[in-house]
């Protein structure tokens, strides 16, 4: 058994190489698939649907509405899950009969540690490093070609700013924004962009005076949780009338794991698209 210490700093006692996976985070799903470990996930929630392969994986109900009998009905040597998303009651029953470690992704530095993480406790350091090592080349490109990017939205003036500012919804009705600590706010970062909401924890509901007062350069209505779409841009651009409306990739923006490595090309895409009509 391998012990090691999740992102809650819980002791975990894992099998040096886990044969029965159940996954309950849709991020961390598709990095045990780019591990090459297709053949030893044994579950997943419904939301785990990338790639493509994964929907060939048993599934055990949804995040919240996940069964512990499911779950341990598919005799798991490991389960991963996550903070915000497992019920802690869940998490407590399970605890106590199948090795489970915790993830809690809110930056990142964060993001990293949990790509190595995985690969320690599957028994694929090799390939961790791998994806480690594109990673970091892939943001060394990605923050030179910001940096000109940049440049050009303070030589254009742009209220004077050396960033944009940006409202990141992620609900509707009521509106809920990213705020700090969220793994969003550090994407949004990654960008050099500024969130107006970076003041307030986790998911603030944000009333419309709110988003009028912050005033923001850019409105991003992201595709998941709420699936916002061009049918919703009258009714934001009546109430943000000065913002530029940007509907963006939500997976891109929070899912940690594999999928930080599209996030480079797309972001240099979108900025490219914010800046070029300042």
């Amino acid at each position: 058994m391998r012990k090691v210490y999740d992102h809650l700093e819980r002791l975990v006692e894992i099998p040096e190489n886990p044969e029965r996976i159940v996954s309950l985070v849709p991020s961390i799903t598709e990095t045990l698939f780019a591990f090459g470990l297709e053949g030893r996930i044994a579950g997943r929630t419904r939301y785990c649907i990338a790639p493509p392969e994964a929907k060939e994986v048993p599934v055990v109900g949804g995040t919240k509405d996940v069964k512990a009998e499911k779950i341990l009905s598919l005799r798991p040597d490991l389960i991963l899950a996550e903070k915000e998303e497992t019920p802690r009651e869940l998490v407590e029953r399970l605890e106590k009969e199948v090795p489970l470690y915790v993830a809690d992704v809110e930056n990142f530095e964060e993001g990293i540690r949990l790509i190595r993480d995985l690969g320690e406790i599957t028994g694929k350091r090799e390939r961790a490093e791998e994806i480690l090592s594109a990673l970091e080349k892939e943001y060394a490109r990605f923050r030179e070609e910001r940096e000109g990017i940049g440049r050009k939205v303070f030589e254009r003036g742009k209220r004077g700013q050396e960033s944009l500012t940006v409202a990141y919804l992620i609900w509707r009705k009521p509106n809920m924004a990213a705020g700090s600590s969220t793994f969003i706010d550090a994407m949004l970062r990654q960008m050099g962009l500024k969130n107006v909401f970076a003041g307030r924890q986790r998911y603030p509901v944000v009333s419309e005076a709110e988003l009028q007062a912050a005033k923001p350069d850019l409105l991003f209505l992201s595709s998941e949780p709420y699936p916002f779409s061009p049918k919703h841009r009258e009714e934001f651009q009546r109430m943000l009338p000065d913002s530029r409306i940007h509907f963006v990739d939500g997976a891109i923006f929070s899912w940690y794991g594999v999928r930080m490595l599209q996030a480079p090309s797309y972001f240099i895409r979108l900025l490219s698209e914010i800046v070029n009509p300042l």
